[in-house]
């Protein structure tokens, strides 16, 4: 890590990583505006020196008020270091959830992705045992090592003071939105449409399927092979055996 000042004119706005910064109020955005004003940049931004650009991963409210206040030579810089743009993106996320106010929806959504971003890395140490998935770059959430994904959702339930469950809804809230492509609405307050309608939008569900012949009938024909030599009358329970069988989550 280091502090220095950088030139405006080399730093880059990442569209994806602004995205998950979300904007300030009116009042809010006056408030930083007359700090600024008053006493000019006490914090350094945070940026990331990736591949011959210098990306800013924080503080891109502040960078866009020294640009409208022509005072860009002020501005100073600290250099965090991440092995990949996930890694990066990671403590974006984890940075933005320890903020205070940030609204329900984005709140959601950040949880929801730090929940995805956990377990894939997790189900990599399950095949490769001894490897770590996250090699330098940020730490990731404690006491996620095992892969399992109640241990994982726990985990970060304990860290953003919600439930578990809560951690699972949102996990589902941000892949509708990921599908969507509305993470920028959402971050920002501008979409109308609450978490419900949002997942119902990405994810439809399926139609029901109206039975033609009584499931009975329809498990008789299909395990009739396998079922010829039991007793008639155990053929019930066995077709209720079967039912419980094919109802059973897949996942």
């Amino acid at each position: 890590m280091s502090l220095l000042p950088t030139s405006c004119d080399i730093i880059t706005i990442d569209e994806e990583f602004r995205a998950h910064c979300p904007p300030l109020t009116e009042t809010e955005r006056e408030m930083l505006r007359q700090d600024i004003e008053r006493t000019g940049l006490l914090s350094p931004l945070i940026v990331w020196n990736h591949e011959g650009q210098t990306i800013l991963v924080d503080g891109h409210n502040r960078y866009e008020i020294l640009h409208e206040l022509g005072r860009l030579d002020e501005i100073q810089t600290t250099e965090l270091v991440f092995d990949t743009r996930e890694n990066a993106l990671d403590w974006i996320i984890n940075n933005q959830l320890g903020r205070r106010n940030l609204p329900p929806d984005a709140a959601a959504l950040l949880r929801g992705k730090l929940y995805t971003a956990e377990r894939i890395p997790a189900k990599e140490r399950l095949f490769k045992p001894g490897v770590s998935a996250n090699p330098g770059g940020v730490p990731k959430t404690e006491d996620c090592h095992s892969g399992s994904p109640e241990t994982i959702a726990d985990a970060i339930a304990k860290k953003t003071g919600v439930s578990a469950r809560t951690i699972a809804r949102d996990a589902k809230f941000a892949a509708a939105v990921a599908k969507l492509g509305i993470t920028k609405e959402v971050m920002a307050g501008t979409e109308k449409r609450t978490r419900k309608e949002i997942i119902e939008a990405a994810f439809p569900p399926l139609p029901t399927l109206k039975r033609e012949r009584p499931l009975e009938d329809i498990l008789a024909q299909r395990w009739e092979p396998f079922i010829k030599d039991i007793p008639f009358n155990r053929h019930r329970d066995v077709y209720q055996w079967i039912t419980r069988t094919l109802n059973q989550p897949r996942w």
